[in-house]
C-alpha cells in the first residue's frame, strides 16, 4: 500500500480480511478532474506544436533562405517542450497524489 493512501477500514467480500478501501464514487470524482487536466496539458503541447510549424512556414515564406530567424522557431519549440515537460512533471505527480493509488501498480 501507498503510505498516503486514504480510504475506510472495510471487510473484502473475496478475501475476508480487513482492509482499507475507497469507494468507486470517490475514485470516479477523482478522475473527473485528472482526465480534463490531462486532455488540457494534450491540447496545448499539440497546439505548440503547430503553432511552431505554422510560424516555421510563415518565416521561410517572408524571410531569405539564409536568414538567421529560420532557427528561432526551433528554439523557441525546444524551450517550450523543457518547460512544459517540467510543468507536466509537477501536474502528474500532483494528480497522482490526488488520485489518491492504493497500489504502486495502480
Amino acid at each position: 500500500f501507498y503510505p498516503e493512501f486514504k480510504g475506510k477500514m472495510q471487510k473484502n467480500e473475496y478475501t475476508g480480511e480487513v482492509e482499507l478501501t475507497e469507494s468507486n464514487g470517490d475514485q470516479v470524482r477523482r478522475y473527473c478532474v485528472s482526465v480534463p487536466v490531462f486532455l488540457t496539458s494534450l491540447l496545448v503541447t499539440v497546439s505548440g506544436l503547430f503553432f511552431t510549424y505554422w510560424w516555421k512556414d510563415y518565416i521561410q515564406e517572408h524571410t531569405s533562405k539564409d536568414s538567421y530567424w529560420l532557427y528561432v522557431p526551433q528554439v523557441v519549440l525546444s524551450v517550450v517542450v523543457v518547460v512544459l515537460s517540467i510543468l507536466y512533471w509537477h501536474i502528474s505527480y500532483a494528480l497522482t497524489s490526488y488520485e489518491n493509488h492504493r497500489l504502486k501498480s495502480e
